[in-house]
């Protein structure tokens, strides 16, 4: 498929077992991911707002973050699920969530070493650049307090854990349901891949909300759009976006300075 050609036409029932290239016209519109990208962003502005009344340092409690940010996600993804569903019986099959799970687990596997590999390496020479101007690398201060998490000895096991789970299960499913499902989807109703994928992927470096990690995150956001192109379905974005994160979350850990230097 070249980047002008329209969208095609899918058996729903087909979608997202790698039966071939391209996605389902959606039957959704820009309601459904503004509604959840709203709800992600609310919940989460409430849940913090009620830490703070009760005490609660944000920014010195470890389990802050994780007990705002995976209740925003367990909710983006149910009413996104259920949104789609009320508009279409068929809409889980459009998303892509198809039968054939097996081969899509093996297209995310795939699809992150590709990825991986491209990002590492754009990464690379994207930090080059920066230094080269002289300016530092800003402390990225979500790295931080996940570090802080995971070696803090007076910390139960269920932090780390929960940290994990949030990072690595919740931000993959909400994030690829909203992103390269909902709003890619509603965007390949009227656009080609690639001007739709570079909405998608700025957007998606944007809400991680740090200036320099715009082009990196957005370019991670592009190159996931690309995998749902080729196969169709959310599963194998779902896969290669969290064993991304799992990856980076053990380099924060272990090796903070390869992230963060």
């Amino acid at each position: 498929m070249g980047p002008d050609t329209e969208p095609p036409t899918i058996d729903p029932k087909t979608a997202g077992d790698g039966a071939g290239r391209g996605i389902p016209r959606a039957t959704w519109g820009f309601d459904v991911f503004f509604v959840c990208f709203a709800l992600f962003w609310a919940v989460q502005w409430l849940l913090g707002m009620l830490l703070v009344r009760i005490g609660i340092d944000l920014k010195e409690v470890p389990w802050a973050p994780v007990a705002i940010a995976l209740p925003a996600q367990i909710v983006v993804v149910v009413v996104g699920v259920e949104l789609v569903r009320l508009r279409d019986p068929n809409g889980l099959a459009t998303l892509g969530i198809g039968l054939d799970r097996g081969r899509s687990v093996l297209a995310g596997v795939l699809g992150y070493v590709v990825i991986s590999v491209l990002w590492y390496l754009g990464m690379f020479i994207y930090l080059q650049l920066w230094l080269a101007t002289g300016m530092r690398w800003p402390e990225q201060q979500a790295m931080t307090a996940v570090k802080s998490a995971f070696t803090h000895p007076s910390l139960s096991i269920w932090v780390p854990l929960l940290i994990g789970f949030a990072t690595v299960i919740g931000a993959s499913m909400a994030e690829e349901l909203m992103f390269r499902g909902l709003l890619y989807g509603w965007l390949r109703r009227s656009m080609a891949i690639r001007p739709a994928a570079v909405i998608v992927g700025l957007l998606f470096g944007l809400v991680h909300g740090q200036l320099h990690t715009i082009l990196p995150l957005g370019f991670l956001g592009y190159m996931l759009c690309y995998l749902r192109e080729r196969k169709g379905g959310l599963v194998s974005c779902m896969i290669a976006h969290s064993l991304f994160n799992a990856v980076n979350l053990l380099l924060t850990v272990y090796l903070p300075n390869f992230l963060n230097p």
